[in-house]
């Protein structure tokens, strides 16, 4: 627990006395950087563990760092938001005044090493006990660890869709903890196996088929089902040069602010759906990308508020005619907005 002085007074020179130390000063600068253990500061830094252990002390009693145990070992970090507001405001004091940040370099440097090393190790554990990884698991968690955790994260009142069902043994452990279960598999065989064996469970049903099950239970034949877009757009603004590789495949540099272009409500089209490629056109291009869909009316809203506003993601493949991109420098309306090019889905 860290200290508590007798008075204001006597916390403040605690704390100018704990930052006064260069080689705290460098600790916490890691520590607000990276949670690390005795040896990796020890490390970075170039101090025999003892010392880094010795500093670390009353850094911890101080309040200036935390601590939590990682299998045999301490992790260290700087509290940084959690630290008291007058600690806070000395700590920003402090780094405006270390000087440049070459000064530095050679901790930052070694720091990068040492999280090599971490990764590497993580991969040389993994790489040794991959092939034994599964009964290493179940000595170390039990046998019913994952299954469980897994199961304790539904909802009770969801429904379940079992893809591929087989047999049927993932629906026989859902159907105690969800709603409904619709186990669905192609195979005559897995689905008579799977209807013997879930044929007490009231609450799963077995289905033949590559099914689509809808929100509200109805299903559809994957061949069968027809998508629509899964939105109704007001508008659809697109922005320019979103993607560092695009940015350099045309050898530019960002402007200062994005740009935008809308492509028409009439480009709009669904997963699956036909694009229409005009007549002679020889350039028709595709690119995949991220929507984001905008659920309530709102305008002037703040970065912090934008989250708010979004009623969820969807895909997006902007279509253009690049026949049309040196005759119409500067709009993207023939490039952009014939019929179709639009396709949104299929899931929000």
């Amino acid at each position: 627990m860290p200290r508590e002085p007798a008075n204001p007074r006597d916390r403040w020179l605690g704390w100018l006395a704990t930052l006064g130390d260069l080689a705290r000063v460098r600790m916490l600068r890691l520590l607000a950087r990276e949670e690390l253990g005795v040896g990796e500061l020890a490390r970075a830094l170039q101090l025999p563990q003892s010392t880094v252990s010795r500093h670390l002390k009353p850094l911890f009693d101080d309040g200036w760092v935390a601590k939590r145990a990682e299998g045999t070992q301490s992790l260290y970090r700087l509290r940084g938001d959690d630290l008291e507001p007058g600690m806070r405001a000395l700590w920003q004091m402090g780094q405006e005044h270390l000087g440049p940040r070459h000064a530095f370099e050679e901790d930052d440097a070694r720091l990068a090493e040492v999280l090599a090393a971490r990764r590497v190790d993580s991969r040389t554990f993994f790489g040794r006990v991959a092939g034994d990884w599964d009964a290493l698991r179940h000595e170390l968690f039990g046998t019913a660890f994952v299954d469980e955790a897994l199961l304790g994260l539904l909802p009770p009142d969801a429904v379940a869709i079992d893809f591929g069902c087989g047999t049927g043994e993932a629906a026989e452990r859902l159907a105690p903890v969800v709603r409904r279960v619709i186990a669905v598999d192609r195979e005559p065989a897995m689905v008579a196996a799977a209807r013997k064996r879930l044929a007490h469970l009231a609450n799963v049903d077995v289905r033949e088929g590559d099914l689509l099950v809808a929100r509200d239970g109805r299903t559809v034949a994957v061949d069968q089902a027809v998508h629509l877009p899964p939105v109704e757009p007001t508008k659809i603004i697109c922005c320019h040069l979103n993607h560092v590789s695009r940015v350099q495949e045309f050898g530019v540099s960002l402007p200062p602010a994005p740009t935008y272009f809308h492509k028409p409500i009439s480009a709009l089209n669904a997963h699956g759906a036909a694009v229409v490629r005009p007549s002679n056109c020889e350039w028709l291009n595709y690119e995949g990308e991220v929507a984001i869909v905008i659920g309530r009316t709102c305008r002037n809203v703040s970065h912090a508020e934008a989250g708010d506003y979004i009623a969820g993601y969807t895909v997006a493949n902007d279509y253009g005619l690049h026949d049309f991109r040196d005759t119409d420098s500067g709009s993207m309306l023939r490039v952009k907005g014939a019929d179709t090019l639009c396709p949104l889905g299929p899931g929000l």
